[in-house]
């Protein structure tokens, strides 16, 4: 389409998941083609390896190969195992994000969803590539829930815990698990909701020898409209991280969307909701389970002002004026109204 129609902007939106990997292959396309002076990467996750290395083919040797080239460090492949994700641990713990694949590929405007990604990109740039590159900030959007408030079930007498996306240990999943188990030893009538990809191949492996699941409700939804639905099952949502790879969350967006109090870790973008959650440091379960029971200090109206400063139009505005656009107006048809008939 671009070679009929050669576009003003080219902007891809990657993400670091398998699903985005068609979506870097048509940038690294495009870029070979010439038009990389035109092309702009939103950039959801600056850690970007495993969308690199399989929108490559590469195997983890020559993907540590690849990047200890870019980054001028043969030594990463002393220390690969034989799966991907040992690859990119191995890259991430000697400082290696792989901001410099895309630069290799040809994109010279970043555009990422918060300060502390925007960090994290220049930082992985060499000199001569942070001075050849632009990097802009925007933030994750607020989208419209496509659920209301009137669809959630009651529930009397009992504290239901949520955490959303893909569980993992990096997000701390079991952590959020742990507390809920101590505030039922407290005989604190709690339940939790893990709703997210692979949650019961998590859950699984957590909690093997707890035979009592009769607190938790795992789902793993299909749709947005089905997570939606899976928040609202919750008075609070947990989400936390255990480091900071300048990702953003489509999660913490949501639940403020639909006025759900949310408990985050004070790192990297989840430091940039201000006063709208309840930043929690650690990643102490005791220390959690005191902060569920006694219930976060958060002001309603805080969320409520964070969901109109971050609304969509707001985020379509600024992302035109970072491409350099101005807003289209649309076009509205005329229709004369027909004269009823005799």
């Amino acid at each position: 389409r671009d070679v009929t129609n050669r576009y003003e902007r080219l902007v891809f939106m990657l993400g670091n998941s398998r699903h985005n990997v068609e979506v870097y292959r048509s940038m690294e396309a495009l870029a070979g083609f010439g038009a990389g002076d035109r092309i702009v990467c939103h950039l959801h996750d600056p850690c970007c390896h495993n969308v690199v290395q399989l929108g490559k083919g590469l195997e983890p040797g020559p993907y540590l190969a690849y990047l200890g080239r870019l980054y001028d460090n043969p030594q990463l492949l002393a220390s690969f195992g034989s799966e991907n994700w040992q690859a990119h641990k191995a890259a991430v713990d000697a400082g290696i994000l792989g901001i410099r694949t895309l630069f290799d590929v040809g994109v010279r405007h970043f555009i990422v969803n918060s300060d502390a990604a925007a960090r994290i990109v220049r930082e992985d740039l060499s000199a001569a590539e942070g001075a050849a590159t632009r990097v802009d900030v925007l933030y994750h959007p607020v989208f419209e829930p496509e659920v209301s408030r009137s669809e959630a079930d009651p529930h009397q007498g009992s504290l239901v815990v949520g955490t959303f996306g893909a569980p993992s240990l990096s997000k701390g999943t079991d952590v959020v698990l742990a507390a809920v188990q101590e505030l039922r030893r407290r005989g604190v009538k709690a339940k939790l909701i893990v709703a997210g990809f692979d949650a019961n191949y998590f859950a699984d492996g957590e909690l093997a020898k707890n035979t009592d699941r009769s607190w938790l409700e795992l789902a793993e939804p299909t749709t947005e409209r089905g997570l939606q639905l899976d928040m609202l099952k919750c008075d609070i949502a947990v989400q936390l991280r255990r480091s900071n790879l300048g990702e953003s969350s489509g999660v913490v967006p949501s639940l403020l969307a639909l006025d759900i109090p949310t408990i985050v870790s004070s790192i990297g973008a989840f430091s940039e909701y201000g006063d709208a959650v309840q930043t929690f440091a650690g990643y102490d379960p005791v220390a959690l389970a005191d902060l569920l029971q006694s219930g976060p200090n958060i002001d309603h109206s805080a969320m409520q002002r964070y969901v109109r400063e971050h609304s969509l139009a707001a985020f379509n505005a600024h992302l035109l004026s970072l491409l350099g656009m101005e807003p289209v107006a649309p076009v509205v048809a005329q229709v004369t109204p027909l004269r009823a008939q005799p």
